[in-house]
């Protein structure tokens, strides 16, 4: 009896944990992004739009200065673009996404491909 009773006052518990957690889940915005980081240093960026709220994608360094900015209009619905960024010297870079709605913040780090090197040998008689 008493393990019954434990076990509904620890359900009721997470229950009313989850119930209380709904406001603090991020709202839903109009826009979608993606973003990845190729071998060859480039940054693949995506947006997608439902409405026509206008978005701009900025790419800052560790000092918080503008790398690269772009304004996507409220005609444009979808956006990519391939950044090359080989040029920059290595380190922690944040990519933005803001629109009035609210923004979305990604930390890129860029550093130096590694090369390695192979060798083969071909012997013949």
């Amino acid at each position: 009896m008493k393990a019954l009773f434990g076990t509904l006052i620890i359900a009721a518990l997470l229950s009313a944990n989850t119930a209380t957690a709904t406001p603090n889940t991020p709202k839903n915005r109009s826009f979608e992004t993606n973003t990845f980081i190729t071998n060859q240093n480039k940054i693949w960026v995506a947006v997608e739009k439902s409405s026509s709220v206008p978005v701009t994608v900025s790419l800052r360094n560790s000092d918080n200065e503008v790398v690269f900015k772009r304004f996507i209009g409220k005609s444009e619905s979808k956006f990519a673009a391939k950044l090359d960024v080989s040029d920059l010297p290595e380190g922690q870079y944040e990519l933005e996404f803001t629109s009035s709605e609210g923004s979305i913040k990604k930390t890129v780090s860029i550093s130096k491909p590694v090369v390695i090197e192979t060798t083969r040998m071909i012997s013949m008689k």
